[in-house]
């Protein structure tokens, strides 16, 4: 069987175009709170309940229900795993059909579903994961690849990644959109009551 890792997608922008060979298949990606990582690193599964994105029924077909999972705020994968079979089931394969063209996961994942989401196959802070670190620093200084998102070295251990810590936790490294947009707008909204302060006392 082919692997979904390069299973190629023929995908068109309109319908005289010809199919695009070179788009390769990816495997879907499931972030969840950082809060959760620790619970991951631990061993075990991911409920239903953690799930805060969800990939469409289309892309979980295309793989299988093979999945990534990320933390928000971090996105290099820490983890891989099946999405639970009556999931799965159920969200890609619905009774009569479903609704074509619209699909609603908040009804099969988040907060106030049940069960297990993602049945975990390895992750950061596992048996497989600790075979694999470094057996000294030194080893690390000497060679191996950097990772483009943080700089750090893939062989010390946390995949050069500066929000994977010692194998219990995944942290957030990057600053949310949204978050830097009212950031900004609350210093433009300080710069400006200070001109208006200082205009007052002149």
């Amino acid at each position: 069987p082919s692997s979904p890792l390069t299973k190629v997608v023929e995908e068109s922008s309109s319908i005289t175009d010809a199919p695009d060979k070179s788009k390769q298949y990816k495997i879907p990606n499931i972030s969840v709170h950082p809060e959760v990582s620790k619970y991951i690193c631990r061993g075990a599964d991911l409920m239903s309940a953690g799930i805060r994105t969800f990939p469409s029924p289309w892309a979980l077909r295309q793989s299988k229900g093979l999945v990534t999972i990320s933390i928000i705020g971090n996105p290099q994968p820490a983890a891989i795993g099946f999405v639970d079979r009556s999931l799965f089931r159920e969200y890609c394969y619905p009774k009569n059909g479903g609704n074509r063209g619209e699909y609603d996961a908040s009804a099969y994942v988040g907060i106030a579903t049940k069960g297990i989401g993602v049945t975990i196959v390895n992750c950061y802070g596992d048996d497989l994961w600790k075979l694999g670190l470094p057996s000294s620093t030194k080893q690390v200084e000497e060679g191996g690849s950097l990772n483009p998102l943080t700089g750090g070295a893939y062989d010390n251990g946390n995949y050069g990644n500066a929000g994977f810590v010692d194998g219990k936790y995944v942290y957030r490294i990057l600053q949310d959109i949204e978050e830097d947009e009212s950031d900004e707008e609350e210093n433009a909204n300080e710069d400006e009551a200070n001109e208006n302060e200082n205009n007052a006392v002149e």
